[in-house]
């Protein structure tokens, strides 16, 4: 490649390994086509609610496209007769026909009565109340489906979608051509979840049923043996650490008495991503290994690989940004990170009540491990007090509560003489972290802003 290599080490302080490689730097071509393409293109609302209408009146505004927002189906067609014939740019309609008393099919069987598909795309908001599948949709006439709140960075990413329907480039893919990839060996699935935070159980079961899953939750391992006596699973996700009997505890049992084939996968799940949890793991005959807090994308990924539900061509297609748990901090960056709140909004979809519930189990479960905690300080169990200071950073790294996690993961790593002296300091940190850490949870939901009304109870 043409470059260099050396090594500078210095006895009793170390070594320094440096390169030097000569790059070509890129044409900016591709990033100015995409800027000159949203200047070209028009987007109208119908049927969406006044705070979508604001944000993505203000998405639009900042790549330099143009947006606007009409009360009925009759001024959307007076406005797309307008534009004319030979005119340059594209035009794109966010539209939920529900919101003014149309179906869906009726919706678009007037539009395209009027326009022949090709300058003008239609996106669907929010899921089809007639129950259409995504398939059908499609059929309509519909490049895709966005859900609200209308997260940014998907918007950005359906309208040059939609933009390009019919034309391959390298960096954009048609929604459809995407649909079709993924669809290739795609089925629901029985999925048992065995996890005894309920805040887990609840994501994770969220996540599984947005993807079409069929779920049933146990909270230790014997529940779980139960429900694989009963019933037959395509897979079992289980968590390394259980009261009752321990995940890979049930699995060892589970593999020495079923006998059915084809085996069943099981993942297991644990915050402790040590050499030795893992060797564990392949010693018990686990079949994936995943750290929490749990990424959506890297779950489904992996049951899509266990179960043989995913194929080679849909290897290109790219990772949803929805499932992208960001890492970098913002907002209350010391108490919990908004960007995993917001992921965590996006995937309650229409479930106006999904926050509050995870919140509320959060709490729930919150005060009852720091009680555990309390007196396991007092009987100077520090055994105890790390396995549950374990239980309690799970569920704050779920919930995007970083200060707590940081708290937890430190008495975690502390030795037993080390919490001999400062088990009681960090007891109190804790204690303050989580009410902190609650009231700013529950003024999330409250900010005007969110337009969603909290059901949370503040004593």
């Amino acid at each position: 490649m043409g470059g260099k290599i050396g090594l500078h080490s210095i006895v009793g302080q170390g070594s320094t390994f440096w390169f030097e490689l000569l790059f070509e730097k890129l044409q900016e071509r591709r990033s100015l086509d995409k800027r000159q393409a949203l200047s070209l293109t028009s987007v109208f609302g119908i049927g969406m609610p006044a705070g979508e209408q604001t944000s993505v009146a203000a998405y639009m505004t900042a790549w330099g496209g143009r947006f606007q927002h009409v009360e009925s189906a009759a001024q959307l067609l007076l406005l797309l007769k307008q534009i004319p014939a030979g005119g340059r740019g594209n035009h794109i309609v966010l539209c939920k026909p529900h919101a003014l008393g149309i179906q869906s099919r009726d919706f678009a069987d007037q539009l395209w009565a009027e326009h022949a598909p090709g300058k003008i795309s239609l996106i669907m908001l929010d899921a089809d109340a007639d129950g259409h599948s995504e398939a059908e949709l499609l059929k309509m006439g519909y490049a895709c489906l966005l859900r609200m709140p209308i997260d940014k960075t998907l918007l950005f990413n359906a309208i040059h979608g939609a933009s390009s329907l019919g034309t391959d480039t390298d960096d954009v893919i048609s929604f459809m051509k995407h649909y079709e990839r993924n669809s290739l060996g795609k089925r629901q699935l029985n999925i048992l979840v065995a996890d005894d935070n309920g805040t887990n159980r609840m994501i994770i079961s969220k996540i599984l049923e947005r993807t079409g899953h069929s779920v049933d939750l146990a909270e230790n391992g014997e529940q779980a043996l139960d429900f694989l006596e009963h019933k037959r699973y395509d897979l079992a996700i289980m968590d390394m650490h259980m009261p009752v009997l321990h995940g890979l505890e049930a699995l060892k049992i589970f593999r020495m008495t079923d006998r059915t084939e084809p085996r069943m996968p099981v993942v297991i799940l644990t915050a402790n991503a040590t050499v030795e949890a893992k060797r564990e793991c392949e010693e018990a005959g686990v079949d994936a290994f995943l750290t929490k807090p749990i990424d959506s994308y890297s779950l489904l990924d992996t049951i899509a690989h266990l179960t043989g539900t995913n194929n080679k061509q849909a290897a290109d297609v790219p990772k949803p940004v929805i499932n992208r748990l960001l890492q970098k901090p913002a907002g209350n960056a010391q108490l919990f990170n908004e960007n995993t709140l917001h992921h965590l909004k996006l995937l309650g979809g229409a479930n106006d009540n999904f926050l509050d519930s995870v919140f509320q189990g959060f709490f729930l479960e919150g005060e009852q491990l720091l009680q555990s905690m309390n007196s396991a300080l007092l009987n100077h169990e520090y055994t105890t007090f790390k396995e549950l200071a374990h239980a309690l950073k799970g569920s704050s790294g779920n919930v995007g509560a970083e200060a707590l996690y940081e708290l937890c993961r430190e008495i975690m790593r502390a030795s037993h003489s080390e919490l001999q002296v400062s088990a009681s300091d960090r007891m109190n940190k804790l204690q303050e972290s989580f009410g902190a850490t609650r009231l700013a949870l529950i003024g999330y939901l409250e900010a005007p802003q969110q337009k969603h009304t909290s059901k949370l109870n503040k004593t």
